[in-house]
């Protein structure tokens, strides 16, 4: 064979290669990837004394948070990812300037904490949609607050909208997130879908047992 069409098929396999290293991070570097405001998929805005932190949570990170310890089959990762991958993931963490949960009981009254309470746990459906750059006006389809009480350092909502309710040409997506009772008003947030798309998946690799096909 021609030493140099050797050379060139050498080439093109370590470029093709270390392309797809690069697309698939472990859990922790993914972790740190989202949150480098310089990736496009964090943002964040603080009113009143209270930070709005608003992060993509990718369909691979909402896998690994579902899996245990136990090995883990090609065919079920695939299944999994069937089944989560139709839905765009973000999740919302409210915090307050000193770095505590927003929703604490001696931060309002009492009816104040109970209605908060009750719009953050049921009724966000009513306070948050979904725009982009095509019109299209999305509903969440899921939502949930993580139950801390009172030790973490933020309160946190798993916002989720279909990506079938999206038309195909759509270039960004922005979160409508209107004023809920913390006096702060509507905010706005807007991710450019092709950072979305550039997301490096998880290398599940060493969860995988082949055995277990």
């Amino acid at each position: 064979m021609n030493k140099f069409f050797t050379y060139s098929l050498l080439v093109v396999a370590l470029i093709l290669f270390g392309n797809c290293s690069e697309s698939k991070l472990s859990t922790n570097d993914l972790i740190t990837y989202i949150s480098d405001f310089d990736n496009g998929l964090r943002k964040t805005e603080t009113i009143n004394g209270i930070s709005f932190d608003l992060t993509y949570r990718s369909t691979d990170l909402i896998i690994d948070s579902q899996l245990s310890s136990r090995a883990l089959s090609q065919t079920v990762l695939d299944t999994l990812r069937q089944h989560y991958g139709g839905y765009y993931y973000f999740v919302l963490s409210l915090s307050t300037h000193d770095n505590q949960e927003v929703l604490r009981p001696n931060q309002f009254s009492f009816n104040q904490y109970s209605e908060l309470v009750q719009r953050m746990s049921f009724r966000m459906h009513e306070y948050v949609t979904l725009v982009t750059s095509a019109d299209d006006s999305i509903f969440l389809s899921d939502y949930l607050l993580e139950n801390t009480y009172g030790l973490a350092s933020a309160n946190t909502i798993l916002l989720v909208f279909s990506k079938e309710d999206i038309t195909p040409d759509a270039t960004w997506v922005q979160i409508n997130l209107n004023e809920f009772g913390l006096g702060t008003g509507h905010l706005r947030f807007r991710f450019s879908l092709d950072e979305i798309r550039k997301c490096p998946s998880i290398d599940f690799s060493s969860k995988i047992s082949l055995s277990s096909e």
